[in-house]
């Protein structure tokens, strides 16, 4: 199995918790794990996020859960998934729907462990709270996350992956500002 394809057994997934299941093992046998190498990890994450055909929450879900936040910006994926998430316009529990109900709409997250859930939504919340405050939309994390798969996709020679940056508007001049 090419590295950054270490997703595919996740695509016959249709819950969290089967996904919770194979994360780690899957990075694990592909040596993408971060504790094996940070730029390596962020590929997979970057790959993940732009190949894999899990539905959107799903997709979003699984990364919020098992990704780990200080070697992949979690910023790049909710930018990229945000329009999907924000389409389904779940409402968020009424106990936080105060405090968070202006960050966007709920992410619908199904998992057996009723604290995983509320760690992913108030991921997702917090996540969207920088957005704010760092004075940036999240359309441009999803500009930053499309010229970030180019130039991974341009590294591995991954000629339908440049194709598919290309068409979703990637910049090939991009300076790295974006870089986290």
């Amino acid at each position: 199995m090419s590295d950054l394809r270490w997703y595919l057994p996740l695509e016959q997934c249709s819950t969290l918790d089967a996904i919770r299941s194979q994360w780690q093992v899957l990075l694990e046998q592909s040596q993408m794990a971060p504790w094996h190498n940070a730029p390596r990890y962020t590929d997979a994450m970057l790959s993940f996020l732009g190949n894999c055909t899990l539905a959107p929450p799903l997709k979003l879900a699984a990364l919020l859960a098992c990704g780990a936040a200080f070697d992949f910006d979690l910023r790049l994926a909710v930018g990229l998934l945000q329009e999907e998430i924000d389409a389904l316009d779940i409402p968020w529990p009424e106990q936080v729907a105060a405090a968070v109900g202006d960050n966007g709409p709920a992410l619908p997250v199904v998992t057996h462990d009723a604290w995983l859930g509320a760690f992913i939504a108030g991921r997702l919340a917090g996540l969207r709270e920088t957005f704010g405050h760092d004075g940036v939309r999240a359309d441009h994390w999803r500009q930053a996350f499309w010229d970030r798969y180019l130039e991974m996709t341009c590294r591995h020679a991954e000629i339908d992956g440049v194709r598919r940056a290309l068409a979703q508007g990637a910049d090939p001049r991009a300076d790295g500002l974006w870089r986290s």
